[in-house]
């Protein structure tokens, strides 16, 4: 923090990282980064992590819409994971329940819903009030897809059909990348002035 803007990447640092572009000194941390890969890091920190959370940052009004959606249907998955009798891991996941120590599958499906739940309300507040979260919710959303991948992969289980959220996965992925990218984009004009203020 510089004193003056309190940004974590304020223009001090941009500024020694010129210097050191420029000059090329031993000390550099960084010495083959070009500047314009620091001004779109710069400008990519300050969207997902912006300082008015209730200003969205994307010329497209689509990705708020869409995510107004994921949000609802994230708080209508884990209500139905806390509040059904078997958790959604029979009846909809297609878990195996007569196998001994069911009531353990059932109670973490419990669990995992009261988790979801307080993420969906997470959800909910940037979809309604701090849409300026909703690029940083979507970040989210593909590192979330991506671990339920990894940890399928890592530790498979058999169900008696798929699974919804695992046809889910692969819908949310493709379509939580592009509703980033719309989020990001503020258009030329737009992109040009933060070009010139954060330099």
């Amino acid at each position: 923090m510089d004193g003056m803007g309190g940004e974590i990447l304020p223009g001090a640092v941009f500024a020694r990282w010129q210097h050191l572009e420029y000059n090329g000194g031993e000390g550099a941390i960084w010495p083959n980064l070009s500047l314009t890969g620091v001004w779109v890091v710069n400008l990519l920190y300050k969207k997902l992590f912006p300082e008015r959370l209730n200003q969205y940052p994307g010329r497209s009004r689509l990705p708020v819409t869409v995510f107004v959606l994921i949000a609802l249907v994230s708080t209508l998955r884990s209500c139905i994971h806390l509040f059904a009798p078997d958790g959604g891991a029979g009846s909809i996941a297609g878990l195996d329940l007569t196998v001994p120590g069911a009531e353990g599958i059932v109670f973490a499906f419990g669990l995992w819903g009261s988790s979801q739940l307080i993420a969906a309300l997470i959800q909910l507040l940037a979809a309604f009030r701090y849409r300026g979260l909703i690029p940083l919710m979507y970040l989210l959303l593909i590192v979330e897809v991506l671990l339920r991948e990894l940890v399928g992969a890592m530790k498979p289980v058999s169900f008696a059909h798929t699974p919804p959220g695992a046809v889910g996965n692969w819908v949310i992925l493709p379509l939580a990348v592009v509703m980033l990218v719309l989020s990001l984009w503020e258009g030329k004009k737009s992109a040009q002035q933060n070009g010139s203020s954060i330099t």
